[in-house]
């Protein structure tokens, strides 16, 4: 018979060490979905950015096709539904293309970029998701120069966007660390 002597080696892992593997996974498990938060919350900053951009755009390509009355596109409260549905139409339906004056013309713009900044370009129910969230828009025009921002709140509170910004671009939205703005300034000729 073979005698067994205490020279033997236990092999495998004890409890404790078990318990400490454990714990350092989970702070690098932690540290990685905080990772993907800060992440998605900048991913989401910047899809707010883009979306000023377009919708800036969007009104100053509207001012260039009827630049003979950009001097009326002047205003602060874009987005706050101030522009009421004009009299007439001057969208496309069914795909005619209904024939406005200027004017008529320049009042359909301010309402659609109202609209437009208020949310209603993409809705869920009755929840407004086409624009970042408390969407202001402001155009000052100033001779040939016209100046278009688009202010919003972000998700997190870091400074005022606009606090390095000119005075007309502090007045455009309210002042909070989570404020955010988008500044377009051209030249325009009037035609």
């Amino acid at each position: 018979m073979k005698q067994i002597t205490g020279t033997a080696q236990q092999g495998g892992m004890t409890l404790i060490e078990v318990i400490i593997a454990a714990v350092i996974l989970s702070i690098g498990l932690l540290g990685v979905f905080q990772l993907h938060i800060v992440a998605k919350r900048g991913s989401y900053e910047a899809f707010y950015y883009a979306q000023a951009a377009a919708m800036a755009n969007d009104v100053l390509e509207r001012m260039r096709m009827n630049s003979r009355l950009m001097d009326q596109y002047a205003g602060s409260q874009y987005g706050e539904g101030a522009h009421t549905l004009p009299e007439k139409s001057c969208g496309m339906a069914a795909g005619v293309v209904s024939r406005c004056s200027d004017t008529e013309m320049m009042l359909w713009d301010k309402y659609q970029w109202d609209r437009l900044l208020a949310g209603h370009a993409e809705l869920s129910g009755e929840e407004r998701l086409g624009a970042p969230q408390d969407a202001v828009g402001c155009i000052f025009v100033s001779g040939a120069e016209v100046e278009v921002i688009v202010s919003w709140q972000g998700l997190q509170g870091t400074s005022d966007g606009a606090a390095q910004n000119s005075l007309q671009a502090q007045s455009c939205g309210v002042a909070t660390p989570y404020r955010r703005q988008f500044t377009a300034t051209t030249m325009m000729i009037d035609t």
